[in-house]
């Protein structure tokens, strides 16, 4: 997954509802215009505070706010968010721009389309304002799709994010019984003797159901214990500076959350909305909806929310809590090796690995390359393995915690240097549809090389990695459960060397950046996979390479406090991700006339609402000079396993697969990052046990891969709305504060 950042995971939430609001766009001026007030809070806090905006230069401009997000209270940006009337000619405009886009995901997301759509045509029972729109919108995008491979966003949804003062915890006594929900201040008292009082209710609700209701629109997670996890904060989570880049939003929180301990403690925690839009001219909703809501308007690029997290020095240093790593790469922050003290865990290494991506921005300014970046992450691999070897560290823990993916050059070279080899054996598969049918045709010639065919059929070989002789060898269609499909494929590595030098390929860089070892330097019995079930992209792609094709366990941590198994991948198990920014610029005067391409994005370079080509109805988010097209993006293809060519399998982001053994975190391990290492190391090599229910073995210790069990599923939907599936119970609605990890 490259750094792009999802609106929040919460704008699905379901609004509360008060008096209807007009929809048509001439309403009267108030005299205490929301939006107004915003403006006036932000410029009352600029002076209080003695604000001045930064003077940014070159590249800091594209990646730095040049100021840090004012705070109000939340109430006043859901009230200027649900004063913007509903635009329904533009809201239908922009349901028709995007259907060719979304004709290419894995999932069906136009019926859902169709549903919004017939709710905006309602004069009567319709959408009451343009927040109850996007809201649906980005629901059936970003929350039903449950792959954050699939991303659109809306600026609306971007000018404000919501957090909450509290954060909490789920901790078990010994590990394995069911855990509590605790305070997450509470994790470095308890070392000092303090015995802390487990949270009773969150504003009024059951802690634990509350927390698995919020979890429910955690979009980025197809797996309830991943979304349940993604809500809590730990040592490693916080120590990882990729983690987290959706943004923590909702707009129906209200100002306080109220919190009440078993021991009758009632605690008050204020929440804020920090306003990351300039409102210096906005004096209305309708001023709101011209700057910010119109396709081609002008306002001030909205940051993602990890570029103001940044200028606040809320970033820790990455592996932030933990002891001194052996190796650890420069740039990236992304990769390190430590050797954990102690003699439960002497012969054991452990390899972090937070993320496949996520060059820093002090690197971008430092002009480093991405062909840097590959060639550290490749140093400090090969150098902490020979260090490993060399001390006699013979076992091995991968701790991917929190690791959503990034680039497949270091999944190659991970992987490579665990089990040496020239391809990575996962299948491939992409939706066969008419728009790629044409678009094929327009691009392939018999001369057009594998690398060079139609996009995205450049990333792909034939799964005995030589180049496809046709198009129709590729692309077929070839019918399977799930609809029409290309021919499985493998990922094309053959440019893994030249990423390296920035295009070159000669046999000097080749033999520079090739695994200096020809056999594995553990066996597959000496490594151990741990996850919190955030793991997903270009994680899941190296997870499901270990496990399946060498028989490498997994271990989860923490989840729902249930004994049943848990999920080691449970974010996206797609393929590569792919956005619309480089779609190809073909001749569509033979287009036909019932077929819809993607309209073109603005080029590289264009300013904000211009600069050529098209722009949509509504305004996108977008990074400033890139091109809106660039926050539009779709999960390219299924992968399978292979052996799975001609057989008509359900994809594995369709599959459920449990980790060998699950534990639950303890009041140690939530502050101590080598406490988690060796209840790992425990279960893995020294007989310990897993939580109840979770492995295969009757004596509770780690086995098998445990089979799917009804339990497992979530007991919490999102209910009905555009794009469910069948019935759902519907809830009360209510106000939820969703607690992020940062």
């Amino acid at each position: 997954m490259h750094l792009t950042v999802l609106a929040a995971a919460v704008f699905s939430l379901p609004l509360c509802s008060g008096g209807p609001l007009d929809a048509r766009p001439s309403l009267p001026r108030r005299t205490d215009e929301p939006c107004k007030q915003v403006r006036d809070h932000v410029a009352k806090w600029i002076v209080d505070n003695g604000i001045v905006p930064r003077n940014l230069t070159g590249l800091e401009r594209f990646v730095t706010p040049d100021m840090p997000p004012a705070p109000i209270r939340p109430s006043i940006a859901v009230a200027c968010l649900r004063s913007i009337p509903l635009y329904r000619d533009s809201a239908l405009q922009q349901l028709e721009f995007l259907r060719p886009f979304f004709e290419w995901q894995r999932v069906d997301l136009l019926g859902g389309l169709d549903d919004i759509a017939t709710k905006v045509k309602k004069q009567k029972g319709g959408y009451s304002n343009e927040l109850e729109f996007l809201t649906d919108l980005y629901t059936l995008t970003s929350v039903r799709t449950r792959d954050f491979h699939f991303h659109y966003s809306t600026q609306l949804l971007d000018l404000f994010s919501f957090v909450c003062d509290v954060r909490f915890v789920s901790i078990s006594v010994d590990g394995l019984s069911k855990p509590k929900i605790y305070l997450h201040s509470d994790v470095k008292s308890t070392k000092d003797g303090y015995t802390p009082s487990p949270v009773s209710t969150i504003d009024g609700i059951s802690a634990l159901e509350y927390l698995h209701k919020a979890s429910v629109y955690a979009g980025w997670s197809h797996d309830p214990d991943a979304r349940f996890n993604s809500l809590m904060p730990s040592v490693a989570n916080d120590a990882n500076p990729n983690y987290g880049t959706h943004d923590p939003s909702a707009p129906i929180l209200k100002d306080t959350t109220v919190v009440q301990l078993k021991n009758g403690t009632q605690l008050e925690f204020a929440n804020q909305a920090l306003v990351r839009a300039n409102f210096t001219n906005i004096a209305s909703e309708t001023d709101l909806y011209n700057v910010y809501g119109q396709g081609n308007g002008t306002g001030p690029q909205v940051f993602p929310w990890p570029f103001y997290r940044a200028i606040e020095d809320k970033s820790p240093p990455a592996f932030d809590g933990y002891p001194k790593a052996v190796h650890a790469t420069k740039w990236t922050e992304t990769v390190g090796g430590f050797f954990p003290d102690g003699p439960d865990v002497s012969d054991v290494a452990v390899l972090t690995v937070n993320s496949f991506a996520g060059i820093s921005n002090e690197a971008i300014f430092a002009g480093t390359s991405f062909s840097t970046f590959y060639q550290d992450v490749f140093n400090v691999t090969v150098n902490f393995i020979r260090a490993a070897k060399a001390s006699n560290r013979t076992k091995l823990i991968l701790d991917v915690q929190g690791n959503s993916g990034g680039y497949v050059q270091n999944v190659a070279t991970i992987y490579w240097a665990l089990f040496p080899g020239d391809a990575l054996p996962i299948l491939w598969q992409a939706r066969a549809h008419p728009q790629y049918s044409w678009l094929a045709d327009q691009l392939w010639n018999e001369t057009t090389s594998a690398v060079n065919g139609p996009w995205p059929m450049g990333w792909s070989t034939k799964p005995d990695n030589t180049s496809w002789a046709s198009l129709d060898e590729f692309y077929g269609p070839y019918d399977g459960p799930r609809g029409q499909h290309t021919h499985p494929s493998i990922q094309d590595l053959s440019n893994y060397y030249s990423s390296f030098f920035t295009g070159r390929n000669n046999a000097s860089d080749r033999n520079r950046y090739r695994i200096p070892w020809t056999t594995p330097p553990f066996q597959p019995e000496d490594i151990i996979i741990l996850t919190d079930g955030q793991c997903g992209s270009a994680c899941s792609m190296l997870t499901t390479l270990l496990a399946h094709g060498h028989g490498v366990r997994t271990i989860a941590l923490g989840g729902r406090p249930l004994h049943v198994p848990m999920q080691a991948v449970g974010q996206t198990r797609g393929g590569p991700v792919q956005s619309f920014l480089t779609f190809p610029d073909v001749d569509r005067s033979e287009l036909p006339p019932d077929l819809a391409l993607p309209p073109l994005s603005s080029p590289l370079g264009a300013p904000l609402g211009g600069g050529g080509g098209s722009h949509p109805p509504l305004r996108v988010s977008q990074v400033n000079a890139i091109g809106w097209a660039s926050m539009l993006q779709f999960n390219v293809a299924d992968t399978m396993l292979p052996g799975e060519e001609d057989a008509e399998v359900v994809p594995l982001q369709f599959r459920y697969e449990a980790a060998n053994c699950r534990l639950f975190f303890t009041w140690d391990m939530a502050r101590n990052i080598t406490a988690v290492w060796k209840a790992t190391a425990g279960a893995a090599w020294r007989g310990g046990k897993c939580v109840p229910g979770s492995t295969t073995n009757p004596d509770g210790t780690i086995g098998g891969v445990p089979k799917y069990r009804k339990e497992v599923e979530d007991q919490y939907r999102l209910g009905e709305g555009p794009g469910a599936v069948g019935g759902r119970k519907k809830w009360a609605r209510e106000y939820l504060c969703i607690v992020h990890a940062r």
